[in-house]
């Protein structure tokens, strides 16, 4: 029921408009933050978190070769929102699960190193990137 009414706010016409699309960046947030804290935590086999850089946002946006997508003029802040907005669009509008995301930031973070901020930088972008690769598949349908 929540779903049917979040979904009425507002329709999309194309990915452009969910990408630059301020509301969903700002639902994106701490929904992006909170599948990559249950993937981590099954990662480490203990409850962690993370908040994710934008700065690894971006790289993985640019890495699944999505970049093309947003103004060339779009700084590395619009460039997280813009993966925040897109992977929380993803799940509202039925496209993917929560259990599907963490599951394939799990895969890619099962061997990743966690021992400072930017070894896990590495291992977060690597997830990302492999989120947006499959997330990309369901666009270019």
């Amino acid at each position: 029921m929540m779903r049917e009414k979040i979904r009425s706010i507002q329709k999309f016409s194309n990915i452009k408009e969910i990408l630059t699309n301020k509301g969903l960046a700002k639902l994106g947030d701490p929904f992006v933050n909170f599948i990559y804290s249950l993937a981590k935590s099954c990662a480490l086999g203990k409850f962690d978190a993370w908040k994710l850089p934008d700065k690894v946002l971006a790289q993985a946006l640019r890495d699944a070769e999505l970049r093309s997508l947003i103004s060339q003029r779009a700084s590395t802040h619009d460039l997280g929102d813009a993966v925040e907005a897109l992977v929380v669009y993803e799940w509202l509008f039925n496209k993917c699960t929560i259990d599907e995301m963490a599951n394939i930031l799990y895969e890619n973070l099962k061997t990743g190193n966690f021992s400072d901020r930017k070894k896990e930088a590495r291992s977060a972008l690597q997830a990302f990137t492999a989120l947006l690769l499959e997330i990309r598949k369901k666009i270019y349908k």
